[in-house]
């Protein structure tokens, strides 16, 4: 195996195992020993991919939000209805990571940080004409909206698919 999978390889592992202690036991609670000896790694090792437990936080955060916003922009994909379910189909392959994020980020505000403002006016069918005032009022209806079905769901275990929630979005007069 090359330097380059063993490395991402490893890293995985780490963050795989760091996902599974938060969940069972609280971020709080969750040591680098706990990491290392859940992915069968020494201190080093970990410590080679990341200075602490906040730096692998914040790290596996950017990684995994960043992720979820190119399934919303990704130009590949033929239409709004495709890129909103393959960010669907990507929550429900992380649930346990999104479920702990969600938990410990309880603001709705959440995806302002990682989704462009343009991503939600491609999105919604809002008249050119519009207020900036009313565009706001808008964009914050969709954000808050998107961001609480997406709460909800991964709370409820993610049992619906990508497409019944995506069948659930286009209520909203999304461009689809």
């Amino acid at each position: 195996m090359d330097r380059n999978k063993k490395f991402i390889k490893t890293k995985n592992k780490i963050e795989k195992a760091f996902i599974e202690l938060i969940d069972e036991k609280g971020f709080e609670q969750v040591s680098v020993s706990d990491i290392c000896d859940k992915a069968g790694l020494n201190r080093t090792t970990f410590y080679t991919h990341y200075f602490n437990i906040n730096d692998l936080l914040e790290k596996l955060e950017n990684e995994k939000m960043m992720e979820l916003t190119n399934k919303f922009t990704d130009k590949e994909l033929n239409n709004n209805f495709e890129k909103i379910r393959a960010a669907l189909s990507f929550v429900k392959e992380n649930k346990t990571f999104y479920k702990i994020y969600f938990k410990m980020t309880p603001n709705l505000n959440i995806l302002d940080r990682y989704v462009p403002p343009k991503f939600y006016y491609d999105y919604m069918n809002i008249p050119k004409n519009i207020s900036e005032e009313d565009y706001e009022i808008c964009v914050s209806f969709f954000k808050f909206g998107l961001a609480g079905l997406m709460i909800k769901w991964i709370e409820g275990g993610c049992k619906e698919s990508a497409d019944e929630l995506n069948q659930l979005l286009s209520i909203f007069n999304i461009k689809l």
